[in-house]
């Protein structure tokens, strides 16, 4: 199955500081990798995936980085 984040999943523009504040994981160890990608220019945005995918039990949400456009990396803050 394919590991990536698609650009209509994106829910809504965030912060770091909102988003480490909304999922603790975020500021810990796992964490560190996710972090490096963000350069300037870049947007944290939410992500969901769609209702079947959870009915399908392969949904996920988290925090991506977008750069031009593009998910260039995510973090997934809850899988089912």
């Amino acid at each position: 199955m394919d590991n990536s984040v698609r650009k209509e999943w994106l829910t809504r523009r965030t912060t770091a500081r909102a988003a480490t504040r909304r999922y603790p994981l975020l500021k810990g160890e796992r964490a560190r990798e996710f972090w490096a990608q963000m350069r300037a220019g870049t947007e944290l945005w939410h992500y969901k995936t769609p209702l079947s995918m959870w009915q399908l039990r392969a949904g996920g949400k988290g925090v991506a980085i977008v750069r031009g456009g593009e998910v260039v990396t995510h973090f997934a803050t809850l899988r089912n």
